[in-house]
């Protein structure tokens, strides 16, 4: 699965990049989530997790280096995503691994908060 969509907003946009291969899905997002966003955000995470889920790949790796700021609405997004992932019985789960940049402190902060909501799925790397 290659996925590409490049979302308006403002002067930065918004870029989802997702390639699937054998071991792991990972999407890329570059610019800025915010309430223009935030739906968007939201639909691809749900095809996101019925496409993984259906190919039974263990682990999804979601790249943030490049996102600069997110509202709460979109982080909300996420956070629903991992809920859905907790809820599917235990042979059909997958891991999270969010790849973060240390120079934004909302990401530690907003990521950590969803890594101890489900510390069993979800993983931090900090990168940058």
């Amino acid at each position: 699965m290659t996925t590409r969509a490049t979302l308006p907003m403002g002067n930065e946009g918004l870029c989802v990049v997702a390639d699937q291969g054998p071991e792991c899905v990972t999407v890329r997002l570059r610019g800025t989530c915010d309430l223009t966003t935030s739906n968007v955000i939201a639909r691809f995470l749900s095809g996101l997790h019925a496409s993984v889920t259906g190919s039974a790949v263990p682990t999804v790796v979601v790249n943030m280096e490049e996102v600069s700021f997110m509202n709460s609405a979109s982080i909300k997004s996420f956070v629903d995503w991992v809920g859905e992932v907790r809820r599917l019985e235990a042979k059909k789960r997958y891991r999270v691994v969010f790849r973060t940049n240390r120079q934004f402190a909302w990401q530690r902060r907003s990521l950590e908060a969803i890594r101890r909501f489900a510390p069993e799925l979800v993983s931090l790397e900090i990168s940058l």
